[in-house]
């Protein structure tokens, strides 16, 4: 697909913006996750972190990358399978918490790439 030189500049500002986006998309997982620890496995922080792991798996897959994507997969589905269940606590124990640690080893990945605001 030939793209024109325009369409080919808004899709790399688009690129950018997502990219810059990362930190804040790693804040709201994180604040999730940090809830979960301190108050442990609710249904309603579970629904907040899957929603927002399940934005980030597609939404980073979309921008190529597809490593960060997949972490998000991971997570997002291990999350849909609990939720699925009659349980009223979930149980993911060192799997999930380890799947959390390659995520934002991924995230950081790529926010430590990144040029600084302003730069």
């Amino acid at each position: 697909m030939n793209l024109s030189p325009r369409a080919q500049r808004l899709l790399a500002l688009q690129h950018e913006k997502y990219l810059q986006s990362l930190p804040d998309k790693k804040t709201r997982i994180d604040r999730y996750w940090q809830a979960i620890q301190r108050q442990g496995w609710t249904r309603e922080l579970s629904a907040r972190l899957k929603t927002e792991l399940h934005r980030l798996a597609g939404s980073a897959g979309s921008y190529g990358l597809t490593v960060l994507g997949q972490k998000a997969l991971d997570l997002d589905v291990l999350l849909a399978g609990d939720m699925e269940t009659s349980h009223s606590e979930f149980s993911h124990g060192p799997e999930f918490a380890e799947l959390m640690l390659e995520l934002y080893r991924a995230m950081d990945g790529v926010i430590t790439g990144l040029p600084k605001r302003g730069d």
